[in-house]
C-alpha cells in the first residue's frame, strides 16, 4: 500500500501537497524527542499525506480503513518488536516522490519498508 501510495504520490503531488508533505515530515520529528503518543499520532499522519497525496480514493479509504493497525505497527516499532525506517529513511522517501519518479519513489518505500514486513511475516509464520 504505501509503495503504491508513494508511485502514485510522485506522479501527482502538487507543489501544495509537496509542502504539505514538508510539514508533517517536519512535524513527525524524532521518536527520542517526542512522548509516544504524540510520536505515534506525527508518523502516522506523514504516512498518511503520502497516501493523500497519491490521489488515489480507493487507496485512501484503504489506509483510512486500516488506520488503528498501521498505528499498532508504528507502536510496535517503538516497542523494538518491528524495525522503524530512520529519520533519514523518511527523508528520503520524501525527496524521491518529489522527484517525480515513481520508480524511484516506490524504490525507495521497499528498500526502507522490507525490514518491516520481513520481520512481520516471520512473526506470522510462528
Amino acid at each position: 500500500m504505501e509503495t503504491e501510495a508513494a508511485r502514485l504520490a510522485a506522479l501527482r503531488i502538487t507543489r501544495k501537497g509537496l509542502a504539505h508533505l514538508e510539514k508533517m515530515l517536519a512535524q513527525r520529528g524524532s521518536r527520542d524527542e517526542l512522548d509516544r503518543e504524540t510520536f505515534v499520532a506525527r508518523d502516522f499522519a506523514f504516512h498518511e499525506a503520502i497516501v493523500a497525496a497519491s490521489g488515489n480514493n480507493a487507496l485512501i479509504e484503504v489506509y483510512a480503513f486500516f488506520s488503528a493497525s498501521i498505528r499498532e505497527s508504528i507502536e510496535a516499532t517503538l516497542n523494538g518488536e518491528l524495525p522503524e525506517p530512520s529519520d533519514k529513511a523518511h527523508r528520503q522517501i520524501v525527496e524521491a516522490i518529489a522527484s517525480g519518479d515513481p520508480d524511484k519513489a516506490g524504490a525507495t518505500v521497499r528498500r526502507f519498508m522490507a525490514p518491516l514486513i520481513e520481520e512481520l511475516e516471520r512473526l506470522l509464520a510462528s
